[in-house]
Formats: structure tokens, sequence, C-alpha cells
């Protein structure tokens, strides 16, 4: 399985010595001087090698999609998929909650600042449900499930899904005042 080796702060350089995922690293010239940005994307299925702190990482399941956007030249945000394809919304949900707990664990929030409600009764009436925000010192991450299309949709038909189909999502951030 491919890595991307990822953390708030860290360069491409940083990034790439330990990244197995194809990836084009963007041209950071700008970003370093400080007067752009850049991002990265790996190419096809890989896992993300979170680095939620010096010398500390957690694995996350494997997704199609990440992307790292650089602010002068250091990594600013990092989104990404942990679903290798759409899953029902109660596997969406339980990965969603498992990563949680593994920030949490890894030290990024004591406990996630969510609102109690059950997540499987927001998501039947929208398109997307939080289930966790956590916040550390500057550094934030939000963790949601987004149902691209429901069971009874032409689509899903098309492509056999005996249930709706849901993807799990990282956003993983420097808080800016």
């Amino acid at each position: 399985m491919s890595i991307l080796h990822a953390g708030l702060g860290m360069t491409p350089a940083q990034m790439a010595e330990a990244t197995t995922a194809p990836i084009a690293w963007p041209d950071l010239l700008a970003s370093r001087m400080g007067r752009g940005r850049g991002f990265a994307q790996p190419q096809g299925l890989h896992q993300l090698r979170l680095r939620v702190a010096p010398g500390m990482s957690i694995t996350l399941p494997p997704g199609l999609m990440s992307v790292v956007d650089f602010l002068a030249g250091r990594a600013h945000r990092i989104v990404s998929t942990l679903v290798a394809r759409y899953v029902s919304p109660e596997k969406a949900i339980a990965i969603a909650h498992d990563v949680t707990r593994q920030l949490v664990t890894a030290g990024l929030a004591e406990e996630p600042l969510d609102d109690s409600r059950d997540p499987r009764v927001i998501l039947e009436a929208h398109a997307r449900v939080r289930v966790a925000s956590l916040v550390r010192d500057q550094l934030g991450a939000h963790v949601e499930v987004r149902r691209v299309m429901r069971a009874e949709d032409r689509l899903a038909t098309l492509l056999r899904l005996p249930h709706d189909a849901c993807l799990v999502t990282l956003d993983h951030f420097v808080v800016t005042p």
C-alpha cells in the first residue's frame, strides 16, 4: 500500500522522505517566499500517515484522494477521503468514529467538540454530517460523512449499490485567528 506521510507544518522535502505514493510535489518558490500557495496530491489508492506531533504519526484507512495545501512552504491544510470506495452510512459513521478516537488518542484534542446528536439521524435528513470537530492549540480537524447518493438514485441502481453511498473525509488544518 502506498503511503502519503504528511503533517501540518511539514515541508514537501520532509514529507517526501517517508512518502511512497506517486505524487507530483508543487513548485513552492512563491509559497516559500510568502507570496503564494502550492498543492500536492498523490495518485491512486494510498494511506495517509498523519504526523500529529514530532515523532508521532497515525496511519488512517486507505483512500483515493488526499490534498496537501502549502502556505509559505509548509503544510497548512490536509484533506483526505478515508475510504477506497463508497460505503454504507453505518460503515461510514463507524469509520468516522474510529478515526476520531485515533486522533483523540494521539493528542489532537482531549475530547471531540460535537453536539451529541445522532449522526445517523442528521445524515438521513442532510447530505453531510460532521461527526467530530477537534481542536488543540492552533490545530483543528473535522471528521465528516457525506452521502453522495441514495440507494434509490439511478446511478446507485446502475452501480448495484444496495445502500446509500457515503464517503468519510478528514479535514486537518491550522486554525488562524
